[in-house]
């Protein structure tokens, strides 16, 4: 959950591969804008929101089929 009752969707996956977009979903007018882009592909990633309600994601895969290879040691914030 971030500021204004809304909620942050970032990573995962499709059948087109793992995700770098994020998305806002605005839960008083149930609806969805774009959000920031992700630096990496990530997917089964963790995130926390901050105090300053920041989001912090950690970790998860970016597809690289050698699993071990593909895990992220890193993490991103997105500042909203």
């Amino acid at each position: 959950l971030i500021p204004g009752n809304r909620i942050l969707i970032s990573g995962g996956a499709n059948a087109s591969g793992i995700l770098q977009s994020s998305e806002i979903y605005e839960v008083a007018t149930n609806t969805w804008t774009p959000g920031p882009s992700l630096q990496e592909s990530r997917v089964t990633s963790r995130a926390v929101s901050l105090a300053t309600g920041d989001i912090l994601t950690i970790g998860g895969w970016n597809g690289t089929p050698n699993t071990e290879a593909g895990l992220l040691a890193s993490c991103e914030i997105f500042i909203v």
